[in-house]
């Protein structure tokens, strides 16, 4: 078996820094061996300026959004946001493909070797099937009116599909609701039911509307529902916040990423 020896300022292992007396040993396929002093290493050493560090997980990343970049403006405040991305996602083929191919080598490039990307097209099949990257695929699932929870779902599905088929050893797809304030309590049982001990995702507390919402069915996403036409008058409010609204729906030994989380309390 042959051997390469990588030696830098530092070598980070993941919980402590090691000096530069210390050398990484890998395999030619990358697979890591062991860590070593510098006098049992023997020859060919290849030596770094920097730190050799384990590569770096981004949990959350919407790669079918890239186009977006640059085009809404910062410091509006999230329901603002919202309404931004979804007036503004439509672009070309075109501009979509070379976003998202920039985007992934930026990713490969800044260190990144596994993704949790939030999706709600296929769009990004070709460039995941070919890209250096593992891939989480978040499938996501919206809908805040009961009513509509099933064919939610199954639209849903469909994208779910299509990643499944791609077949691909760097990737695994699995459904995962949006957001409190766009999944209704029927879309959360049914979504509880289809994610049995998987791994999900959720968008969580992003802002303090979002509390308002579960607390008092008050806040600014009320004009959001107005504006985009949605009738949330099913939605009872439950006086806690959101986190603690949404978790009981997940029964099923879920693990589950809960991203942003910039309202919770350390409660």
């Amino acid at each position: 078996m042959h051997f390469r020896k990588f030696k830098a300022n530092n070598i980070f292992t993941g919980t402590n820094f090691l000096d530069s007396e210390m050398v990484l040993v890998t395999d030619n396929e990358g697979i890591i061996h062991d860590i070593i002093a510098t006098k049992d290493a023997g020859g060919n050493i290849e030596v770094f300026d920097g730190i050799l560090t384990p590569g770096f997980i981004n949990a959350h990343c919407h790669l079918e959004l890239s186009h977006l970049k640059n085009v809404v403006p910062e410091g509006t405040g999230l329901v603002q946001f919202v309404q931004q991305v979804m007036t503004k996602r439509g672009a070309s083929e075109e501009e979509k493909l070379n976003a998202m191919k920039n985007a992934e080598q930026e990713l490969y490039e800044s260190g990144a070797v596994a993704v949790g990307d939030i999706c709600n097209t296929a769009d990004s099949i070709s460039i995941k099937q070919k890209s250096n990257i593992y891939w989480h695929n978040f499938v996501e699932v919206s809908g805040f009116v009961d009513t509509a929870a099933g064919k939610r779902l199954d639209d849903a599905k469909i994208v779910l599909d299509k990643f499944q088929k791609a077949n691909s050893k760097k990737q695994k797809s699995t459904l995962s609701p949006h957001a409190p304030y766009s999944v209704s309590k029927t879309l959360f049982e049914k979504l509880n039911n289809e994610t049995i001990q998987q791994l999900i995702t959720i968008h969580n507390q992003e802002c303090l509307a979002e509390e308002e919402l579960y607390k008092n069915k008050t806040g600014g996403f009320l004009e959001l529902y107005k504006n985009f036409g949605i009738d949330i008058g099913d939605f009872h409010p439950t006086g806690k916040s959101s986190l603690q609204s949404f978790l009981p729906y997940f029964t099923n030994n879920q693990s589950i990423i809960s991203v942003h989380n910039t309202f919770i309390k350390k409660k």
